[in-house]
């Protein structure tokens, strides 16, 4: 048999195969990939960037804003857990034998750290909906005094909690490479590690880690999918039935406030983006966790492949779709967004404006206030470009 399994593997090594042999996705996957994720990146990078920079900032600190911004933080972090996938759709590195011994060998890991955030995502979802209705059913908790640390520590917990929940799919899966074609072509294959058998061949993996594993594909799920998903479903149906319920004038008669109304109205406005943002995750969620029983349930088909890479697609384009549920209902959002945009912009002009005025300061050979001299008016002529006509009145009459 030794002597077989060698003139096998020597005449694997010599056989080479055609390109369609050679793919690392399906067809309808890969076209998906090319199309829709390019820009399902960009979006959701630099406006999840942008997100986070206006909600940490310091005058939209609250329970809810700090959680919607790690739930933007885990939603970058998922796609860039992805793109190496994404890599993988483009002929130019799926054709490329290092880039495939490295995809196969990394491809299960870079699977389940998206998983890993993605399952965080869903519960810090479910968190800021817990905030939300305790608003709605405790207006009187608005006021108290917000605590950073509680919200860091909730935050690491799910991270932690989501990271053990998620951590078998490490090792659900063994990836073999195999040289071909004289070594100028690279084949591999992924082998399911709770199977008992991996094709022909009796699967090495330990009986405990088969445990592990077959109990974890049940933890998750349970907790990772379908229980947050469905709890976020109620939660946002409650949610809609309070808001309507509730008397915002009379519940905040006894606030100790100095303007109840503004407290009101900050309130109404957050709860309805909150709102959207929470209906938005549901109907993209929803039919992920839909496909995910089925996969469960039933054996693997064609049709399920095919509804599972919809669902999935539907989950990134509903990260996506963050940032535009949070201009559409708040109008302080799209203001502090503006002046975010408007920061990072000047940021960047002064970086490409600060080399020339260096590089004057070396060239002057002069009187020392002369240099100073010039310095001053370019400063102050780009803080009067920046700022606008307000600004340059009072630059004016300080000079």
């Amino acid at each position: 048999m030794g002597t077989a399994g060698k003139m096998n593997a020597t005449q694997l090594s010599q056989r080479c195969f055609s390109e369609d042999k050679l793919v690392l996705m399906t067809e309808m996957d890969k076209r998906i990939n090319q199309m829709l994720f390019p820009v399902q990146f960009l979006v959701t990078v630099v406006g999840n960037s942008l997100t986070m920079s206006v909600l940490l900032s310091a005058h939209m600190k609250n329970r809810a804003n700090h959680l919607l911004a790690f739930l933007a933080l885990c939603d970058i972090l998922v796609f860039v857990m992805m793109f190496p996938h994404y890599l993988a759709a483009l002929d130019v590195f799926a054709s490329n034998s290092q880039f495939r011994m490295v995809h196969f060998h990394t491809k299960v890991h870079f699977g389940a750290l998206s998983n890993w955030f993605s399952a965080a995502a869903i519960w810090f979802v479910l968190a800021v909906s817990v905030e939300r209705l305790l608003i709605i059913k405790f207006p009187f908790r608005s006021l108290d005094s917000y605590n950073s640390r509680q919200i860091l520590l909730i935050s690491i917990a799910i991270l932690v909690a989501t990271f053990f929940l998620t951590s078998y799919h490490h090792v659900s899966h063994t990836c073999r490479t195999f040289l071909v074609c004289s070594g100028s072509q690279v084949i591999g294959a992924c082998y399911d590690n709770a199977r008992d058998m991996w094709g022909k061949r009796p699967n090495p993996t330990s009986a405990l880690t088969k445990q592990w594993i077959g109990a974890s594909v049940y933890l998750n799920a349970i907790f990772a999918v379908l229980l947050p998903v469905f709890a976020v479903a109620v939660l946002n149906i409650s949610l809609v039935k309070l808001l309507k319920k509730r008397n915002t004038q009379e519940l905040l008669v006894h606030c100790v406030s100095a303007n109840p109304s503004a407290v009101q109205e900050q309130e109404r406005k957050m709860t309805h983006t909150v709102l959207a943002i929470i209906t938005c995750f549901s109907l993209t969620q929803g039919p992920s966790a839909i496909v995910y029983m089925f996969q469960k349930l039933h054996q693997p088909s064609s049709t399920l492949q095919i509804a599972s890479i919809v669902a999935n697609q539907l989950v990134l384009t509903g990260k996506m779709l963050n940032i535009v549920m949070f201009c559409m209902t708040s109008s302080t959002f799209r203001r502090k967004l503006l002046q975010t945009c408007k920061r990072w912009t000047y940021t960047a002009v002064y970086c490409d404006r600060k080399v020339p005025l260096l590089s004057l300061s070396v060239e002057i050979r002069g009187d020392s206030e002369d240099v100073a001299s010039v310095l001053t008016k370019q400063s102050r002529a780009t803080l009067v470009d920046s700022f606008g006509n307000v600004r340059e009145k009072a630059v004016d009459r300080r000079v």
